[in-house]
């Protein structure tokens, strides 16, 4: 007597092999995609840290005096006095309570130039003066994933002024 069909023990080897398989591919697709968003946020963090750089070089470029931090000493909060008086007085301030760093030129109203995908974790200026006619800014910046805390990207800065 002939019976068609397969038998239990088939059955079972071929649905732990195609169980295998679906669960490697569930794997696969899945780090794929962990990847896409680690580097977008990477991309984010990159593309706000350009943005701070290019805003303190585009106040720092004007500057005729640095009013905060002093002379040979340190802040949280950078005050450029600007050639242009719709800009002057620039003033750079780290609001740690927010994780933002808020840029607030002349009259014009405050205005965080971080996005609320990354968190500021340091913004620390140190003013060095040999004599008064020169200033050194020395800018460092830190800045935090708001989604992946490991993501972080530090960068410090210096500017050379005359005064």
């Amino acid at each position: 007597m002939r019976r068609d069909g397969f038998t239990i023990i088939e059955v079972l080897i071929y649905s732990a092999l195609l169980a295998i398989f679906l669960g490697a591919t569930f794997a696969f697709i899945s780090s794929i995609l962990g990847t896409t968003d680690t580097l977008l946020e990477r991309n984010e963090l990159i593309a706000n840290q350009e943005f701070v750089e290019r805003k303190l070089s585009w106040i720092v470029a004007g500057a005729t005096n640095v009013v905060a931090p002093i002379a040979n000493s340190s802040s949280s909060r950078l005050q450029i006095s600007v050639v242009s008086s719709t800009l002057n007085p620039s003033i750079f301030t780290f609001a740690s309570a927010t994780g933002e760093i808020i840029l607030k030129t002349g009259s014009m109203a405050s205005a965080s130039i971080t996005n609320n995908r990354v968190k500021v974790k340091n913004f620390w200026i140190q003013n060095f003066s040999n004599n008064q006619s020169t200033s050194t800014l020395k800018i460092s910046l830190s800045l935090e994933s708001s989604i992946y805390p490991n993501l972080v990207s530090t960068s410090t800065f210096f500017y050379a002024l005359s005064q």
